[in-house]
């Protein structure tokens, strides 16, 4: 099985995840005390093992989406 160094290795990948990260988490305006919760709760969303988990669970990928949309807003709400 081919791995992704085989082929020109993550780095790439890994950038544009980050970048996509770096926009999620840095686009809310919350309080310097929830952005450690934030910024774990748009983390967790945008982990693999988490919509893996959740559409394994019995969830469709729009019915994840909206957990997730829910768990960030929530966060980002509380703060409010």
């Amino acid at each position: 099985m081919p791995m992704f160094a085989d082929v020109g290795g993550t780095e790439h990948f890994d950038e544009r995840v980050a970048g996509m990260f770096n926009a999620l988490a840095g686009g809310w305006s919350v309080a310097d005390e929830v952005r450690p919760t934030l910024t774990a709760a748009v983390a967790h969303a945008m982990s693999f093992e988490t919509w893996k988990s959740l559409t394994q669970g019995g969830l469709t990928d729009e019915k994840a989406r909206d957990l997730m949309i829910g768990l960030v807003t929530g966060v980002a709400g509380a703060a409010a």
